[in-house]
């Protein structure tokens, strides 16, 4: 009996959807409390099919060890990235951009008289929000999730517009950090 090469696996997993595609995902953003916007929702959670994002990082704080052997780096803690990138479709009237302009005031707000005291009740009213990522098998149901804990628009990115992009549509791009994560 001969044995079946690599390619031939590799073609027969694919064909039963065994590879996650890159291309198959949507995210579900709960912004904070009273940040109320006319963008679709579903129970105050914004259910979106971005262009384009990255997921989170993930990694080990390291310590130099050098007591016996060959110099290494142990892992002593957690490290997150914090920040991900989405590209988001905007539709006429930009309700999404308009979305992320309120949630980032609710966290600074746009005025000169401010209090700058930014702790207590008011970090949870600002951060206490989650993301959720969902990567979609090919029959669109949730292979993996991905919670982002505490997230927060932390800048708009530059929306280029120009007369020769007419067969274009207009993206919004936002990155946002957070403090934690975990899959599912």
């Amino acid at each position: 009996m001969p044995i079946s090469s690599n390619v031939d696996n590799f073609k027969s997993n694919f064909s039963y959807g065994v590879y996650q595609s890159p291309n198959r995902y949507e995210i579900e953003i709960t912004p904070p409390e009273g940040i109320n916007i006319s963008a679709s929702k579903t129970n105050g959670t914004i259910i979106a099919y971005p262009t384009f994002m990255t997921l989170p990082t993930r990694g080990f704080v390291t310590q130099k060890e050098f007591l016996f052997g060959v110099e290494r780096e142990l892992p002593v803690g957690r490290f997150y990235e914090n920040s991900i990138i989405i590209n988001f479709y905007e539709t006429e009237g930009q309700p999404e951009r308009k979305l992320f302009e309120k949630w980032m005031d609710s966290i600074i707000p746009n005025s000169p008289y401010i209090n700058h005291d930014y702790r207590g009740d008011y970090y949870k009213f600002a951060y206490q929000t989650s993301m959720i990522i969902k990567l979609l098998t090919k029959s669109d149901k949730e292979g993996s999730r991905y919670t982002l804990e505490e997230i927060y628009p932390s800048e708009i990115l530059p929306t280029e517009y120009s007369s020769s992009r007419t067969n274009v549509l207009s993206e919004l791009t936002i990155k946002f950090n957070y403090k934690s994560y975990f899959i599912e």
